[in-house]
């Protein structure tokens, strides 16, 4: 399949344009009312991890995402050999290291972002106030802790999916690669949203910024990439000189 730049250059754009939108609006505040009770002051969920939901939609999809990509890495070491796996090294590869680095890019974002998750709002009985990405807690009323909640980890495994489509062979199993990947994030990521843990951005910039990370790697992964780089800063020389 052969590979272009572009793709990472609208997803770039997206991802920026998704942020604005967000920062600029009350889009979280009014999705997020939608999924709380202010009468009785609880969640359309509860959370409960010892109940067969959390298990299904947290803990169980967790371990089949490690499942699935420790099976990839031993189809890489020990199958390498195989034609199956040989015509398929590189979209194997970019599924296993999307899986590898999405959680911990977006953990590193966390880090950065200090927002808080919605159940710990005053909005939604809470202590902490509600902030922007971009914004600076009142004065006092900074939270103790680092607050870790955008993006949203928990459904960037389940976009590291997204992967499959270079793993697929066919436009239609492409199709399928995507539809599949955003069921299962969106899924991971509803059920956060649900129990107060998530506003809807920071599920929607999971997925974009999910998708920009596979790009990357998949930028790496395909030396045609570096191609195109050296062709662009060519073109851009050319229109320098030109113009000087």
């Amino acid at each position: 399949m052969a590979f272009s730049i572009k793709p990472f250059i609208y997803t770039l754009v997206m991802l920026l344009f998704t942020v604005l939108i967000f920062e600029t609006t009350s889009l979280d505040l009014f999705v997020q009312n939608s999924l709380y009770d202010f009468t009785e002051k609880h969640w359309l969920l509860s959370l409960d991890k010892g109940s067969m939901v959390h298990f299904i939609f947290y803990d169980g999809i967790k371990a089949l995402l490690i499942i699935f990509a420790l099976i990839l890495l031993v189809l890489l070491l020990f199958f390498r050999k195989r034609p199956w796996v040989k015509e398929r090294r590189k979209g194997l590869m970019t599924v296993l290291l999307s899986l590898i680095f999405i959680p911990m890019s977006v953990g590193i974002a966390k880090d950065i972002s200090n927002v808080a998750c919605p159940y710990k709002l005053t909005a939604y009985g809470g202590r902490i106030p509600y902030v922007g990405v971009f914004e600076s807690y009142p004065d006092g009323l900074k939270p103790a802790q680092t607050q870790r909640c955008f993006p949203a980890a928990h459904a960037s495994g389940g976009f590291a999916l997204l992967s499959l489509f270079f793993l697929a062979r066919t436009k239609k199993g492409r199709t399928q690669a995507v539809a599949a990947a955003l069921s299962v994030g969106w899924l991971m990521g509803g059920y956060k949203m649900l129990i107060g843990h998530h506003f809807l951005s920071h599920t929607l910039v999971s997925m974009i910024f999910s998708w920009l990370i596979i790009c990357c790697i998949a930028c790496v992964l395909h030396a045609s990439f570096f191609r195109q780089i050296h062709s662009f800063i060519d073109k851009l020389r050319f229109l320098l000189d030109e113009n000087s």
